[in-house]
């Protein structure tokens, strides 16, 4: 499976770990930023001002919920790179907290959805309002993509690899 251009599908656990706590959380970080200063500049365009609003609050949250699970994400994810000999149970606790935040992302991002009609705008709406719901679309579907495969590919493979370390 492919994030990005980088198919981490192939990469070992060790190098997916330096690759997610490195380029890929990064990025989107990055792109977390860009979305604020977009709608920053929106809630600032009177003419989608009230429309925005809410949206806006709503997107801030995601993102604060975002930033700490990245940090927490790359804290356990440095601390099994740093010492394999954690245990199994610790890899599993830790994967389940993990799979448990991008449960309630995955809800966020459904309301974010729902106030956004789905990310559809009328022909006639302010391009501005076009272009946030454009980047809203895009970053959900992004991060969809990613918790899907840190869910059913990636964290099933660092267990599965700690576990024949642990027999």
């Amino acid at each position: 499976m492919k994030v990005g251009d980088v198919d981490i599908s192939m990469m070992s656990v060790n190098e997916a770990i330096r690759y997610f706590t490195g380029d890929y959380h990064s990025q989107v970080k990055a792109i977390l930023h860009t979305i604020k200063m977009q709608l920053a500049l929106a809630l600032e365009t009177q003419e989608i001002k009230n429309k925005i609003k809410p949206i806006a609050e709503h997107y801030f949250k995601i993102e604060k919920e975002v930033l700490e699970h990245i940090r927490q994400e790359d804290e356990i994810l440095k601390a099994y790179l740093n010492d394999k000999n954690l245990s199994f149970e610790f890899a599993g606790v830790s994967m389940y907290a993990i799979v448990k935040e991008h449960d309630a992302v995955l809800k966020m991002l459904e309301k974010l959805a729902r106030l956004c009609n789905n990310y559809f705008c009328e022909e006639k709406e302010h391009v501005m309002l076009k272009l946030c719901f454009a980047k809203l679309n895009n970053f959900e579907q992004d991060l969809r993509r990613n918790i899907y495969f840190e869910n059913n590919i990636f964290f099933p493979k660092i267990l599965r690899t700690n576990l024949a370390v642990f027999k």
